[in-house]
């Protein structure tokens, strides 16, 4: 793992077939902060800002399926929760950054968390848009499967808008019934009053 500048600030691995953690890094030092760092920034900065590209995924293993497919417009946050520093890297490299989660519940989850550490530093000129991937699918998986130009050509033609995405979200959250209608209401409410 990489800081901005490309020296080695530590180690990164994933567990091959079944086990937890899936991810595991470096303990954090002085030096090593995990909330800081987007893996594949140092790499792939220059071709981001050269495509004015960029896909925000899950794990490492999304980042280089993405390179290898010549697709070298892929960060990721080191197994934890995206944080709101690196967020205002993404928006820094990128105004229209797609972030594109698992197919899967937990992948929709990290999509909202997401979402709500980024309406604070929304501003008219920020796109970003979210994809989501089918039931079951990553990045690598769908890499593997359909190519690198069927993955840009989701980006392009299947990503979503952040207002299509945060109502969506909200959607759900409510479920059905006046409570839910309730709790909706009161989450949009405190949501927007974060925005600038």
């Amino acid at each position: 793992i990489r800081d901005r500048r490309g020296r080695v600030v530590g180690f990164g691995g994933r567990v091959l077939g079944e086990g937890e953690p899936k991810y595991l890094n470096s303990p954090e030092t002085s030096w090593f902060h995990k909330s800081d760092l987007l893996y594949g920034f140092s790499e792939h900065r220059d071709s981001i800002r050269k495509s004015k590209q960029l896909v925000v995924v899950e794990g490492y293993m999304d980042v280089l399926a993405l390179a290898a497919h010549d697709l070298k417009i892929g960060l990721a946050p080191l197994g934890t929760a995206i944080g709101e520093r690196q967020i205002r890297e993404i928006f820094r490299l990128c105004d229209s950054p797609v972030f594109s989660f698992d197919g899967d519940r937990a992948g929709r989850q990290a999509a909202w968390r997401a979402l709500e550490r980024m309406m604070p530093l929304l501003k008219a000129e920020l796109t970003p848009r979210f994809l989501y991937l089918p039931e079951g699918e990553d990045p690598d998986s769908l890499l593997k499967a359909e190519g690198g130009d069927a993955f840009q050509a989701r980006l392009t033609d299947e990503s979503k808008p952040v207002l299509e995405t945060w109502l969506l979200g909200l959607k759900n959250l409510a479920g059905q019934g006046a409570d839910g209608r309730a709790r909706m209401a009161k989450k949009a409410d405190a949501m927007l009053a974060t925005m600038t």
